[in-house]
């Protein structure tokens, strides 16, 4: 049985969650409480903004041998008012279903950024534009070389960016059919970790030309 080892003692007065513009902790006796954020100051000892900007969970960086993600789960759980005791009894009881771990593309492909139009200034047409950019970001690392393989998965990459491109609503407001759009090019940046696909539209080209 998952066990926490943490005493009282290590959290009493200590700020454990921000929430609503309170400040949750164990007080003397182990009870949870909440307190108003402009109060916390004068009575918590570890109030502060995390480093990454998150203000909804913060743990202080000595309570070690826990499960991170139960434990933030333990407390999302806890009410005031309930026992230090009951927030063990919570941390022991807490299940979590293991997702299946990603494969291929689906893990290849961390974010798929919404397209970004782009129009030239010698384009006097207001209602249409002359490049898509999108950015596919993908892992830092893999089991093979990155680019061989996007080279080897890049028609379903292509496919997946069309469909992006598609269901995206700035595009819809254009009216253009998804079949007008043609690859001009691909870039990839191993510094940046993506891929960036630049679609030109076809019609616009030939009535340029």
């Amino acid at each position: 049985m998952r066990k926490l080892e943490v005493s009282l003692k290590e959290v009493t007065n200590h700020a454990l969650r921000k929430f609503g513009g309170k400040y949750y902790y164990f007080d003397e006796k182990g009870i949870y409480n909440s307190i108003p954020e402009e109060e916390a100051k004068n009575i918590l000892d570890n109030v502060y903004e995390r480093v990454d900007g998150s203000t909804f969970y913060i743990m202080k960086s000595y309570i070690r041998n826990v499960e991170m993600n139960v434990l933030i789960s333990s407390l999302a759980k806890l009410k005031p008012g309930e026992s230090f005791d009951e927030f063990k009894e919570i941390y022991q009881k807490i299940e979590f279903k293991h997702k299946e771990k990603l494969k291929g593309l689906e893990r290849f492909i961390t974010k798929i950024d919404s397209p970004r139009f782009i129009k030239m200034p010698e384009n006097q047409e207001l209602e249409v534009f002359d490049f898509i950019h999108v950015d596919v970001f993908v892992v830092t690392e893999w089991e093979t070389d990155i680019y061989k393989y996007i080279l080897e998965n890049k028609k379903e990459i292509i496919y997946r960016v069309l469909k992006k491109i598609e269901a995206d609503k700035s595009f819809k407001k254009y009216s253009v059919p998804i079949n007008f759009l043609k690859l001009a090019n691909i870039t990839y940046s191993k510094r940046l970790n993506f891929i960036r696909f630049v679609f030109e539209l076809k019609e616009l080209k030939n009535n340029h030309g």
